[in-house]
C-alpha cells in the first residue's frame, strides 16, 4: 500500500436538489466579503479621502472584473487557439477555468472606471484593496486544491499525494504552498507596510505586484508547470506562470519605486 495520501476531497460542498453549491464559489464569495469587510475597518482606522464604505460598492464591479478578466486571460495566455475553434468560450463564464493575472487586470480595469467615474483617487482605493486581496487569493487556493485541480509536480516527499487524472505518481500539494506564498505572506508584509506608506499613493498596490510576483515565481518550481505559448521554451526550466511573474515583479518594482520618491520629493 502507497505511503501516500490521496486526494478524495468532493468539490460540492452541498446538494440541493439538482443544485450544487461548490467551495471553489464559497471561497470566491466569502474571500470577496471578507476582503471588503477588512478594507473597511482598514479605511475608518487610516482616514482616507473616500468613504469607508465604498468597498462594498466594489463588490459587484470586483465579480464582473474578475470573471470576465480572468476568462479572458485564460484563453489568451494559456490556451490562444481556442479562440479559433470557440470564440464564445470567454463568454461562457459559468465552465471552469479562470486565470489569475487576466482577472488581476480585470479587477484593476473594474475599479479604474470606478475611481473614474465617482471622482475618487483611483491609486489610494488600490492601495486599500492590495492589502486585502492576498486573503482571497489564498482562499482559492485552497479550493483549487479541494477541487484537485492545479496540483504540482512529481515528488517523493512524506506529503507527496495522489490527485485524480494526475497519473499514478504522487505530487506536491502546491495549491497549499501557493496558498501561503502569494496569499498569506503577501498579506502579512501589506499589513505591516500599508501604516508606514499610506501616505504615498500606489506604492503598495505595486508593492502587491511585487511581492505576489515573488510568491508565485517560487511556487512554480513546485506545481505543475505550464508551458510558455509564446516562445520555445520548455515549461520544465521556465513556466507561462513563471514569466508572467518576471513582468509583474518588474512592473511593480518600478511602479513602487515612481509613486515612493515622487511623492517624497513632492513633500
Amino acid at each position: 500500500m502507497s505511503a501516500f495520501a490521496y486526494h478524495n476531497i468532493d468539490p460540492v460542498a452541498l446538494r440541493l436538489g439538482g443544485l450544487e453549491i461548490r467551495w471553489y464559489g464559497i471561497a470566491y464569495f466569502v474571500g470577496i466579503l471578507l476582503c471588503a469587510q477588512l478594507a473597511t475597518r482598514i479605511a475608518k482606522r487610516y482616514p482616507t479621502s473616500f468613504s469607508a464604505d465604498t468597498f462594498y460598492e466594489l463588490i459587484p464591479f470586483a465579480v464582473v472584473g474578475v470573471v470576465l478578466g480572468g476568462k479572458l486571460g485564460d484563453v489568451l495566455l494559456y490556451h490562444p487557439s481556442t479562440l479559433l475553434s470557440d470564440p464564445l468560450y470567454p463568454l461562457r463564464i459559468w465552465e471552469s477555468g479562470l486565470a489569475f493575472h487576466g482577472g488581476m487586470l480585470g479587477l484593476i480595469a473594474a475599479f479604474y472606471y470606478f475611481c473614474k467615474t465617482r471622482r475618487l483617487n483611483f491609486f489610494e482605493v488600490m492601495d486599500v484593496t492590495a492589502v486585502v486581496t492576498p486573503l482571497t487569493i489564498a482562499a482559492v487556493r485552497v479550493a483549487n486544491f479541494i477541487n484537485g485541480e492545479l496540483y504540482g509536480r512529481v515528488t517523493d516527499v512524506a506529503w507527496g499525494m495522489h490527485f485524480p487524472g494526475a497519473g499514478p505518481l504522487p505530487r506536491h500539494p502546491s495549491q497549499l504552498y501557493e496558498a501561503v506564498t502569494e496569499g498569506l505572506l503577501v498579506f502579512a508584509v501589506l499589513w505591516f507596510l500599508y501604516p508606514k506608506w499610506r501616505h504615498k499613493p500606489g506604492t503598495i498596490g505595486f508593492s502587491f505586484l511585487t511581492f505576489y510576483g515573488a510568491g508565485r515565481f517560487v511556487a512554480e518550481y513546485f506545481r505543475e508547470p505550464d508551458p510558455v505559448v509564446f516562445l520555445p521554451i520548455s515549461p520544465e526550466v521556465f513556466s507561462m506562470g513563471q514569466l508572467l511573474s518576471v513582468a509583474m515583479i518588474a512592473a511593480g518594482l518600478l511602479g513602487s519605486y515612481i509613486s515612493y520618491f515622487k511623492l517624497t520629493k513632492a513633500r
